[in-house]
């Protein structure tokens, strides 16, 4: 495989079963295997319900399996809280679908949380050149000082994606992120995950939007907790 789409982490053999209150069993994911590659963008797409998000929690590390396995780097993902803690922190950037800015911060606090909780200790002038950089690259630098409430829904986006990016993860999820935005909006967003992609990172995105899946290097297509062939 070349090198630029090597993988990255995968999930093999991967269910997920919840418990409802009822003491009945919800089977959200079933023997899903699935690879992330370096350098593409992926498109999740299927019906509300049928496990993207679910599976993106899998990915990055949020919920875990209740059978198969998660590898990252070719490694077994540990079972240890404050190991997967810790990868989730330096490996994974997540981009929701309704921003989850913190309406009352500034935005350049709202872009610097990840490094606050960061492994490495960042000084804070270095902190806030690694936010500026990112804000620039995402044509938002002017609003740092801003309260992200002053903000529209595209820029409240954009922040998203930069305290996505800051703490240069090597994985980007993203859960339905077009779809609170008009289609402008939209496609300036999908447009900067494609090139965050293929700038060497890896994207996933759920999304329903065949606009938005149309743009993906490849997409996969999931019904009731299962991938289909």
């Amino acid at each position: 495989m070349n090198k630029d789409y090597e993988v990255i982490e995968s999930v093999k053999g991967v269910s997920k079963i919840y418990q409802t209150g009822h003491g009945e069993n919800i089977k959200a994911l079933d023997n899903v295997s699935f690879e992330v590659r370096k350098g593409e963008i992926v498109g999740l797409m299927g019906p509300s319900g049928c496990g993207k998000s679910t599976l993106l929690g899998i990915l990055g590390l949020t919920k875990k399996p209740s059978e198969g396995q998660v590898k990252i780097a070719g490694e077994l993902v540990s079972s240890s809280a404050n190991e997967r803690a810790l990868l989730r922190n330096e490996f994974f950037g997540y981009v929701m679908q309704d921003a989850s800015v913190i309406e009352d911060m500034k935005v350049w606090k709202n872009i610097a949380l990840p490094l606050e909780y960061a492994r490495k200790r960042y000084h804070f002038d270095v902190m806030r050149e690694c936010v500026a950089q990112v804000a620039a690259s995402l044509g938002i630098e002017e609003s740092l000082e801003r309260k992200a409430s002053e903000l529209s829904g595209g820029q409240k986006q954009r922040v998203a994606l930069a305290r996505a990016l800051v703490g240069n993860p090597h994985v980007i999820l993203a859960d339905e992120p077009t779809s609170a935005l008009d289609s402008s909006t939209s496609q300036s967003v999908v447009e900067m995950l494609v090139d965050i992609a293929h700038s060497g990172k890896a994207v996933v995105i759920a999304t329903h939007d065949e606009k938005v899946a149309g743009q993906c290097d490849r997409c996969v297509y999931m019904r009731d907790g299962a991938i289909q062939a």
